[in-house]
C-alpha cells in the first residue's frame, strides 16, 4: 500500500514494454531523479506534497491463474480478433516472466506464451514469437505447428 507525501513524480510511457524492460527503465529513471533530487532535499528547498487519495488506483494480488488464456480465445486472437489480440498481447507483456501466461492445448498440455507482437497490419493480429511447451525448452512459435489443435 502506497501512502504518505509525494516529493517527486514523473510520467513515462511503458507502452509496448515487457515487465522486465519497464522495470529497468523505471529503475534508471528513478536513479537519475534521485541524484537530482537529493541536493535540493538536503538543503530544504523541496517540500512534500500530499497525495491525492481520490486519484488512487487499486488492484489485486496477481496469481498464477491470472496468466491463463483459454485456448479458444487464443485461437481467435491468432486468427485476427483485434480486441483479443491486444488483450492477450498486453497480458504477455505485463505478466512475463512471473506469473507467466499460458494455455492448455487440446491434449491437456500446458504451453507458456513467452513473447509476442501485434502485426503491423490494420487488423493487429496476435503473432506469437516464443513459446514453451510443457516439459520442453523455449522455442520459436511456428504457425504451422499443431500445438494448439
Amino acid at each position: 500500500m502506497d501512502h504518505g507525501p509525494v516529493f517527486l513524480k514523473k510520467k513515462i510511457s511503458i507502452k509496448e514494454k515487457s515487465y522486465p524492460k519497464a522495470e529497468e527503465a523505471l529503475a534508471i529513471l528513478g536513479g537519475e531523479m534521485l541524484v537530482n533530487f537529493l541536493p535540493d532535499f538536503i538543503s530544504g528547498k523541496i517540500s512534500p506534497l500530499p497525495q491525492n487519495h481520490a486519484a488512487a488506483t487499486f488492484t489485486k494480488k496477481i496469481k498464477t491463474e491470472d496468466g491463463f488464456i483459454e485456448l479458444s480465445l487464443l485461437k481467435k486472437a491468432l486468427a485476427g480478433d483485434p480486441i483479443l489480440s491486444k488483450t492477450i498481447y498486453q497480458k504477455i507483456l505485463a505478466l512475463n516472466p512471473n506469473p507467466g501466461i499460458y494455455t492448455i492445448n487440446s491434449a491437456g498440455k500446458r504451453i507458456k506464451l513467452l513473447s509476442a507482437a501485434l502485426s503491423p497490419s490494420p487488423d493487429k493480429k496476435l503473432i506469437l514469437k516464443q513459446i514453451q511447451p510443457e516439459s520442453k525448452t523455449p522455442t520459436s512459435y511456428l504457425p504451422s505447428s499443431n500445438l494448439f489443435s
